[in-house]
């Protein structure tokens, strides 16, 4: 487990794909993700939440530098998301006063996970982390743990099983189909 010295203190934390309740790196750490939204949001002069019950269709959780991040479907800014509380309003633009339901992958979530904390980096310094809900230019179905198990063979990273269908070659030696 990677050990964090500061000044102070050590610091042992656990490497894990950050979601909003375990990002340490923002700003009002103490602040719940609600609470956060709304913090930012009374400071875009929108006021306080709409009730809980208005709310108007879904974005989608994805994950980008090791991150669960959720983009606002009008203006495009984005949060680290929250999986235990899957719900997002913008503290931007305000989401049109509505509360959005936030789409996570499971049942495969965790799976998803396991699978990109493979990859280097450590929470926030993992540019290499990042799973594409839409799938490739957002056309296509999401990318399958499959997908990012080919991924990281592809770059030499590791994986926890091999993906369905592959087929593990040596250096200089020719595939056969």
């Amino acid at each position: 487990m990677p050990v964090i010295v500061t000044n102070e203190s050590e610091h042992t934390l656990p490497d894990l794909i950050v979601s909003h309740n375990t990002d340490r790196n923002r700003d009002h750490p103490e602040l719940g993700y609600r609470d956060h939204l709304l913090l930012y949001r009374v400071r875009s002069g929108l006021g306080q939440f709409p009730p809980d019950e208005e709310t108007e269709g879904s974005v989608i959780a994805f994950i980008e530098g090791g991150r669960w991040i959720v983009n606002c479907d009008s203006c495009h800014s984005s949060v680290v998301a929250e999986p235990t509380d899957p719900v997002f309003i913008c503290p931007s633009c305000g989401s049109g006063g509505k509360w959005r339901e936030v789409i996570f992958p499971e049942p495969i979530r965790a799976e998803i996970e396991t699978i990109l904390l493979l990859r280097p980096g450590f929470r926030h310094s993992a540019p290499a982390r990042n799973w594409n809900a839409l799938g490739p230019g957002g056309r296509k179905p999401p990318e399958s743990p499959d997908d990012l198990r080919r991924e990281n063979l592809a770059h030499g990273d590791p994986v926890d099983h091999l993906p369905v269908d592959s087929v593990l070659v040596t250096p200089g030696e020719e595939v056969k189909e």
